[in-house]
């Protein structure tokens, strides 16, 4: 069989229980060591650093690492602050870093790494009792710790983007202060009353900051209040504060938030999905699911007998301008998840993450156990493996994302495709687009389930750059179809593949 026929077939039949053949890195957060591990467990590379993680490290394609460490002199100690922000090469030396800490801000949680090479930050900014009192705050005897988001250019090293939940607030107790209103009609604001202070002020408790690059948006998700919420990054940092401009049109408002509908007055006790959330994050284009949003329910209910984690993957309702449906009257859709993995023993109280895989499967991090496992889309546990105890969320990464060979040296190019294609699925035609570093000769493909080739849309010598390429009109049946990019820029071929479905 040629390669091209098993590698579609495999595609096409998920439940077959192959391992992803990929890179986990994870940093347990009371260890200053990272490590980097193969499919078999063996360790590719490690780096020690100076401080312990302040929860997710990020490998890059240049094999350097991102990674919060716990800032020795923070202000504002919260539940897992980082504060220091830092980039080490593969040789385990810091190249960049700064700091978002001071007596009033703190980084925590999570950073994500954007596109554009700038840094993504969860924060907490402080404020006293004597303002949230005069935003509305009734239940409180010390601090409030609202959550910030922060775009950080490290190059310039500046803040290029805020966005603060302070300026999108609502309460319904007290009409001489601002931001009085019915909770019920503004599921796009966060009523102040919500939930209690946890460590000297911490409110929401976020704690994963992810970025959807096609839809310029941000998705979080909150411990203590059990949602997840999407915001316009849109915006400007001006346009942030208000409730007005960006691509939805509505400022720095939520425009998406779903798992406790009681928290915005259109739901009961009986409603409430998630009982504490971690690691909301977009399925990318190209994957099974692409465009939901993935989720670590972790289960941890009132009471004693009840408790039980569930990876969950939510659809969110979309328009015909692609903005986020909401009934007037009712919740934010869907009614319940689509798919979701649960399992006997399944448990993680805190902490805790998965994500989707290219071929389908699920990559799951069980945090206060340290356990790590690889489901296919049939629920199968393809792929186990014990680490350290309160690892917060590991991440596995193609074999070949930064081109680390099999014995751990590291092979780079200057084709860094960043291959996406979609949308997905599609009806009429699909768009596959790429970027080169430099002139090279590409080849792009489209191959069905018994491995024909049914359309080749782009062939020949392309300059640096970004590019695109559509197929589909081609009267293509519907189907499960494999985009196959080659790129070759006289150092030897590189292949990049997504999964698309017509419909």
């Amino acid at each position: 069989m040629k390669p091209i026929v098993a590698a579609v077939l495999a595609l096409c039949a998920l439940g077959a229980g192959q391992v992803y053949d990929g890179l986990v890195i994870y940093n347990p957060v009371y260890s200053q060591t990272v490590s980097l591990i193969d499919t078999g467990g063996q360790t590719v590379n490690s780096w020690r650093c100076a401080s312990t993680p302040g929860y997710t490290v990020y490998l890059m394609p240049d094999s350097t690492i991102w990674r919060p460490g716990a800032y020795s002199r923070a202000v504002m100690r919260g539940g897992v602050f980082g504060g220091l922000i830092e980039q080490y090469d593969w040789d385990g030396n810091v190249v960049r870093s700064f700091l978002w800490s001071d007596s009033n801000h703190q980084q925590h949680h999570d950073i994500h790494p954007m596109p554009n090479g700038n840094i993504l930050l969860l924060a907490w900014a402080r404020k006293t009792r004597a303002e949230a009192q005069a935003m509305g705050r009734v239940s409180i005897t010390g601090e409030m710790w609202p959550e910030e988001i922060i775009e950080y250019d490290p190059d310039a090293d500046s803040a290029v983007w805020e966005w603060r939940a302070w300026d999108h607030l609502i309460q319904d107790v007290d009409s001489t202060k601002p931001n009085y209103g019915a909770v019920r009609d503004h599921p796009e604001l966060l009523d102040i009353n919500l939930g209690t202070l946890f460590m000297y002020g911490d409110w929401i408790h976020a704690n994963i900051v992810e970025y959807h690059e096609r839809r310029d948006e941000i998705v979080f998700s909150s411990h203590f209040l059990n949602e997840l919420y999407v915001i316009d990054h849109s915006t400007t940092t001006e346009e942030a504060r208000g409730r007005t401009g960006g691509r939805h049109g509505k400022g720095g408002d939520i425009i998406y938030r779903w798992g406790n509908p009681q928290n915005y007055g259109r739901g009961t006790p009986d409603d409430q999905h998630f009982f504490v959330v971690h690691g909301a994050n977009w399925i990318p284009g190209g994957f099974i699911g692409a465009g939901n949003i993935l989720v670590f329910n972790n289960g941890d209910r009132p009471g004693s007998q009840n408790d039980y984690s569930s990876v969950e993957e939510i659809t969110p309702p979309l328009d015909s301008l692609d903005h986020y449906r909401r009934h007037p009257d009712s919740a934010f859709g869907p009614a319940a998840p689509g798919w979701t993995y649960e399992a006997p023993g399944f448990y993680s109280g805190h902490m805790s993450g998965a994500y989707r895989l290219a071929n389908g499967n699920t990559f799951i991090t069980e945090a206060v156990s340290g356990r790590l496992s690889e489901v296919n889309y049939d629920k199968q546990v393809v792929w186990q493996r014990q680490t350290s105890a309160w690892n917060g969320r590991a991440i596995k990464y193609p074999r070949d994302f930064t081109g680390v060979g099999e014995n751990g040296e590291v092979r780079m190019t200057n084709d860094e495709l960043g291959m996406r294609a979609g949308p997905n699925p599609f009806r009429n035609s699909a768009r596959v687009r790429w970027t080169l570093g430099g002139a090279a000769r590409v080849e792009l493909a489209v191959f069905d389930c018994a491995g024909r080739k049914t359309a080749v849309p782009a062939r020949g010598r392309f300059e640096a750059g970004s590019h695109e390429a559509r197929f589909g009109e081609e009267s293509l049946a519907a189907g499960v179809y494999l985009a196959r990019l080659t790129v070759d820029s006289g150092s030897g071929p590189r292949v990049e593949t997504r999964v698309l479905v017509k419909e």
